[in-house]
């Protein structure tokens, strides 16, 4: 039997990326008096540009032209942030069931975005920590494809996945679909509770070959 791979995408998946994001502006007001305002402002001119017109914020390029130290905002941001857990409330208890009932082969985070960025919330989601993470700035069906041959796997992402190979389910997580909706899921709690069903439809696609 091949190996199963379970694949979890991070923001708005498995962190809630704009409460986050909020509380970053507010540690860079109450620390490094920078507003709020001033904050936002910015955000949207710092994305940059990448293939399949996918795009991706880089906070510490954005620390630097505020004329902030990124290491010095670095390392506030994980002391003032140290007792929280970035994570939706149905996190801890999915990947309770994941780890100890299902036991993938393999599960990891799969994240799009600019490298540190990433691992800062990473890092401020203690949760998480039961599972690698992975970032990368490429097409994440073509990234898959590459890196996970001969698996079968499913892949929870809120974004529906291009060219994801034959050999994946993919997951549609969006956090405000609506319970009835049988097309998208709205917490892991749903996944969890259909995963008879996610696996039965994965048990009839074909590794390919390493």
């Amino acid at each position: 039997m091949s190996e199963l791979a379970v694949i979890i995408d991070m923001d708005k998946t498995v962190v809630p990326t704009w409460d986050f994001m909020s509380d970053v502006a507010q540690a860079l007001d109450d620390g490094f008096e920078v507003s709020k305002d001033q904050f936002y402002g910015d955000v949207d001119s710092l994305h940059i540009a990448g293939v399949d017109n996918l795009r991706h914020y880089d906070f510490f390029a954005h620390v630097r032209e505020l004329g902030l130290d990124a290491d010095e905002v670095e390392g506030y941001i994980l002391q003032v942030f140290k007792e929280r857990d970035y994570v939706y409330d149905d996190v801890s208890q999915f990947l309770d069931f994941l780890l100890s009932d299902v036991r993938p082969d393999l599960a990891t985070l799969l994240t799009y975005g600019e490298r540190r960025f990433q691992y800062l919330k990473y890092k401020c989601a203690p949760t998480l920590g039961s599972l690698t993470c992975i970032d990368i700035l490429e097409p994440k069906g073509k990234y898959i494809e590459e890196h996970f041959a001969g698996y079968r796997g499913v892949v929870i992402d809120d974004k529906p996945i291009a060219g994801l190979p034959a050999n994946f389910q993919g997951v549609l997580l969006e956090r405000d679909a609506l319970p009835s909706d049988t097309q998208r899921y709205s917490s892991l709690s749903q996944v969890k509770e259909r995963w008879p069903d996610i696996v039965h439809a994965l048990a009839s696609t074909t590794p390919i070959p390493p």
